[in-house]
């Protein structure tokens, strides 16, 4: 479960990271290190939860954009955000109900 827990703080520090930039103006400039790191996440939370694979075949990994377009890689870091969002909702439900679940069965492990 450790694992589980780092994923989610990593991907609400993403979310942070990626609103402060944003508001900061610079997002356009600095998209791409932060699809990586989504992508990187996404990656490893496909990994670790292969059970629910009906609900993560709704996340794709994110692709950068060659346009030096400003409002384009606004765009972009907003996607980034929303979809970040989306997938820290998926792991703190599935962590929720996996607490739950074990102490239904008599202890949570630790």
């Amino acid at each position: 479960m450790r694992e589980e827990k780092i994923l989610l703080n990593m991907i609400k520090a993403l979310i942070r990271d990626a609103r402060d930039t944003q508001h900061l103006g610079s997002g356009y400039y600095t998209c791409t290190p932060y699809i990586s790191r989504y992508n990187q996440i996404l990656k490893k939370v496909k990994e670790i939860f292969p059970e629910e694979k009906f609900l993560l075949e709704t996340f794709s990994p994110l692709k950068t954009i060659s346009s030096t377009d400003p409002l384009e890689k606004t765009k972009l870091m907003e996607k980034v955000i929303v979809e970040a969002g989306q997938l820290s909702a998926f792991l703190e439900t599935v962590l929720e109900d996996r607490s739950i679940f074990r102490k239904r069965k008599g202890g949570e492990k630790k």
